[in-house]
């Protein structure tokens, strides 16, 4: 579902490659996305996680495989 089916080959085949980089089966990628929507939080320790795992690699480049994340937090 959260999946991004419909990214041109190459960035699809980044974006597998950044799961397996976090050792993470696309199946439990839906699974994680659940329960992120489900969790309130402190906007400063999501901005230290979001940092320490590089999510910015995704959601902040000029290559973006995710959505920019500017003004999701709660």
């Amino acid at each position: 579902q959260y999946l991004p089916t419909q990214l041109p080959e190459p960035q699809k085949q980044e974006f597998r490659e950044l799961l397996e980089a976090a050792a993470i089966e696309p199946r439990q990628w839906d699974q994680l996305v659940e329960q992120a929507l489900q969790v309130s939080g402190v906007a400063s320790r999501g901005q230290s996680i979001y940092n320490q795992l590089k999510c910015y690699q995704c959601h902040a480049s000029n290559t973006a495989l995710g959505p920019a994340l500017t003004g999701v937090t709660k």
